[in-house]
């Protein structure tokens, strides 16, 4: 399969460590989210993954077409939602 280079695509990456307490509630805003992103326009990619060891660590993989894609995911009620819970004290960390 050929991917042509997105010059302007915008990547996020992130990895982070959720309490042992919060991953359930975690995991369901994180699938809402995802798939509120899968529909939107300009999303190329956008993937949730739980590492196989660390059962509270996941790491996030998405890519936009261009900013003005991202801009709209991040203006997302399903984007705020989850903000909310990470600043909320729910990670061991930042991401």
């Amino acid at each position: 399969m050929d991917y042509p280079l997105q010059s302007d695509a915008q990547t996020l990456v992130v990895s982070m460590t959720v309490k042992e307490d919060k991953v359930a509630e975690f995991i369901k805003l994180v699938n809402e989210n995802q798939v509120a992103t899968r529909k939107e326009p300009g999303v190329l990619r956008a993937e949730f993954m739980r590492d196989k060891e660390i059962k509270n660590k996941f790491y996030v993989n998405d890519v936009y077409r261009n900013q003005a894609a991202w801009d709209h995911h991040a203006a997302t009620p399903e984007f705020a939602l989850l903000g909310a819970f990470m600043e909320s004290g729910a990670l061991e960390g930042p991401p």
